[in-house]
């Protein structure tokens, strides 16, 4: 999936909105929305620029958005299969998107660590 729908699902889910938020706020349905991340809708350029704010991101910022380029790293092969590696500057804000979801992720895990040590305590006193 590539295209500015891919770029927009991608920045939304760092944000850990669900497409129901978003239509809920742009006022369209879950429905046309889906259909804009998947590119089986034109976004319009007002709706891009709403989607922006809402993600707090500027609307070329989410026409450019590179995920390999977020990630610090994008591998090009040359002729001879040898790797380079190029490293990007990446934005602030979309830096703090990734640090938020990764401590959520970690705040999950640990929630999850603990109710499966809780659920062995109590199989244990059985």
């Amino acid at each position: 999936m590539k295209g500015i729908g891919a770029n927009i699902r991608k920045i939304r889910e760092l944000r850990n909105y669900t497409q129901q938020h978003m239509a809920e706020k742009l006022d369209i349905s879950q429905g046309t929305y889906c259909k804009m991340e998947n590119n089986e809708l034109a976004v319009k350029k007002d709706t891009l620029e709403d989607i922006a704010t809402l993600l707090e991101v500027t609307p070329d910022q989410l026409k450019a958005f590179d995920e390999q380029k977020i990630l610090n790293a994008d591998v090009i092969y040359n002729s001879n299969n040898n790797q380079t590696i190029h490293n990007y500057a990446i934005d602030s804000k979309l830096e703090k998107l990734y640090e938020d979801k990764i401590r959520l992720l970690e705040e999950k895990v640990e929630h999850y660590r603990k109710l499966a040590e809780a659920n062995r305590s109590e199989n244990d006193l059985n």
